[in-house]
């Protein structure tokens, strides 16, 4: 081979790895990721994570096929949630569904372009996550099946059951709760449910298991009942 066509061999080569390199890349399949708020060893967590896997399949999407899932577990924990959410948002993945509020908010803070899918989030609309159910607007949207009249339904069968029972506490962690210190969508309801069947109401704002411990003498005594 000349020396003129050796080099004309080795500069196409030069120039062909770079975009076979980059084709790869554009032509990778979607990757998603999976952030929980319950830990791995959670067997309801695993059992939402493979039926998002098998919705995809019967959809045509197979992991390690077509389509890369990933699947976090932030067990409650704040630093995990910022953790993976940074994670997923750096690498970039092309969608989140994230699992609660709290990671929602989290995921809101880090991206304003990533498609996040909420599934379990009581109150879109007043945290931000969305303008409304009918247009959710921004790149956040998802599934809500909490209605917030529930709560008032809690009270009001806790009496039908203890009937005896003449003071109720709400226990929250306002770091966690869907409307954080205000103690969330269910106390309006909680209140007038409270009110109406003559049930002294406590509510209190719990940020550990050791702070919710100390209600627990009145409920072994029968004095008072949480939920």
């Amino acid at each position: 081979m000349r020396r003129r066509d050796f080099i004309k061999v080795i500069t196409g080569s030069a120039v062909a790895w770079p975009l076979s390199s980059r084709a790869q890349q554009r032509n990778r399949g979607p990757k998603i990721g999976i952030i929980l708020n319950s830990a791995e060893t959670d067997p309801v967590g695993k059992s939402r994570v493979s039926v998002v896997e098998d919705q995809l399949s019967r959809l045509g999407w197979a992991d390690a096929n077509n389509v890369e899932i990933e699947a976090r577990w932030a067990a409650g924990k704040t630093d995990l949630m910022l953790a993976f959410a940074s994670q997923f948002v750096s690498q970039p993945v092309d969608v989140i569904i994230a699992h609660t509020t709290p990671l929602v908010a989290v995921l809101k803070q880090l991206t304003s372009t990533i498609p996040i899918v909420f599934v379990a989030v009581a109150d879109p609309i007043g945290p931000g996550f969305v303008k409304s159910f009918d247009y959710p607007g921004g790149n956040i949207t998802g599934f809500t099946n909490i209605e917030e009249t529930m709560g008032g339904k809690w009270v009001e069968l806790l009496r039908e059951i203890a009937p005896s029972v003449k003071r109720a506490s709400m226990l929250f962690n306002p770091e966690t709760a869907n409307a954080g210190g205000g103690g969330g969508i269910y106390l309006k309801s909680i209140e007038t449910a409270a009110r109406d069947t003559g049930t002294e109401l406590i509510v209190s704002a719990v940020h550990d298991p050791p702070t919710s411990m100390r209600f627990s003498p009145l409920w072994r005594k029968g004095r008072a009942a949480a939920f």
